[in-house]
């Protein structure tokens, strides 16, 4: 009996056994769950940052890559500006007059110089005009030269009337065909001439806002943009899109209260934006009919006309005591599953929203006809701020087709 009295009043005593809540610990817990969500915004920001350094990495590479393939060692004529003498076997019948040639590199000129080369400077040239070979004929008219002659000012109008005097068969040249290459190198020039100017570009834009793994919803807008030419490699890229968005959100992130734990069961989201991307342009490949660049960039948004609804579903554990016929005391815990009434709710100001994306996308550009090219562009967008007034954050894959008008 002794042993069955003690049992029972340790039974009783933890029957009207009440636990007390300490009034910090909820503040204790908002604590830790306030620096959980800094760092996880620090981590955010650095993944972000490696994945933009990344993207800038990749293009620039390739970008090297390409170029250091097209400028492969090829064997290349120097030219030496300054006056190269005829050799004497090509003096011909003028003993005591030099001929000399000098190709101008940025005129394109040839010089023929005649002056006196022995010791009498005062000299006379005869009726006839120096000797010129046609080999430096051929290669002053092969750089698309112009010949010019100087001589001492007597003997410029005897030169001149020989020069009239002898017509056409003093210039017997034989021009070469044009290289492939050559007429490469003045297409790619024509391509180069023609992106050194502003460029405008319209067409519609697609996109698909993930706010989950199995989530998305499609939006459709028209979109434009402008390219600013810096180099012939990079440019600076800007636009708008107007967009009517969708976003579509389910078990959210729970929120915590002292006797129950909140859940966003479903959540449906429309505005209206109007996006503002800044983009850096890489290019990548050329060729004469397409060419290929890589975009990297930020964007901002203009928000208004927001529509809303949510609803929530609150989980709590409820606690049941019993008192059975022979004195015992039972605790019965439950999970309690109450869901609330829809809450709807709309906006209807304009809100500016800065650098609420990092953007990545491929530019191919194909020529239709001498003006105008067809523009696609796949794009990837990264949130890096939320947007509307609940604070949204979602990744989107989007496709732009415009045509570009030079």
């Amino acid at each position: 009996m002794g042993n069955d009295e003690g049992v029972r009043k340790v039974r009783d005593k933890l029957a009207g056994f009440e636990s007390g809540l300490r009034e910090d610990s909820w503040h204790l817990f908002e604590k830790h769950r306030l620096k959980k969500e800094r760092d996880r915004k620090l981590a955010g920001a650095l993944r972000v940052g490696v994945l933009v350094m990344f993207i800038l990495g990749v293009l620039i590479g390739t970008w090297v890559f390409l170029e250091s393939g097209r400028r492969g060692p090829r064997g290349r004529q120097k030219h030496v500006a300054g006056p190269v003498i005829i050799p004497a076997e090509n003096a011909g019948s003028v003993p005591s007059a030099g001929v000399g040639i000098s190709r101008k590199i940025n005129k394109k000129a040839v010089v023929i110089n005649s002056a006196s080369t022995s010791g009498k400077s005062n000299t006379k040239l005869p009726n006839s005009p120096p000797a010129i070979s046609r080999l430096m004929l051929s290669q002053a008219l092969h750089y698309d030269a112009v010949i010019a002659f100087t001589a001492p000012e007597p003997a410029l109008h005897e030169m001149s009337k020989v020069l009239l005097n002898r017509g056409p068969s003093l210039y017997e040249v034989n021009l070469p065909l044009p290289s492939v290459r050559r007429s490469e190198t003045l297409m790619a020039g024509d391509s180069n001439r023609t992106g050194s100017r502003f460029q405008l570009s319209v067409g519609p834009a697609v996109r698909a806002n993930y706010a989950g793994p199995s989530e998305s919803r499609l939006t459709l807008g028209p979109a434009v943009s402008g390219t600013f030419p810096i180099t012939p490699k990079f440019a600076l890229r800007g636009g708008l899109a107007l967009m009517r968005e969708h976003v579509y959100v389910s078990n959210a992130t729970p929120e915590f209260s002292k006797n129950a734990v909140r859940w966003l069961s479903r959540g449906d989201y429309r505005w209206w934006d109007l996006e503002i991307p800044i983009d850096v342009q890489i290019s990548l490949r050329t060729r004469p009919g397409y060419s290929l660049s890589g975009l990297f960039g930020v964007s901002s948004s203009v928000y208004w006309g927001e529509h809303y609804k949510e609803l929530y579903q609150k989980d709590k554990i409820v606690t049941t005591t019993l008192a059975l016929y022979n004195g015992e005391v039972r605790e019965v815990q439950g999970l309690a599953s109450q869901r609330e009434e829809p809450s709807r709710g709309r906006s209807t100001g304009a809100v500016f929203a800065p650098a609420t994306y990092v953007s990545a996308s491929l530019l191919l550009e194909k020529k239709l006809n001498a003006r105008n090219s067809l523009l696609i562009e796949p794009q990837l967008r990264y949130p890096i701020g939320g947007v509307t007034s609940r604070n949204l954050k979602f990744t989107s894959i989007g496709l732009q087709i415009r045509i570009l008008y030079p």
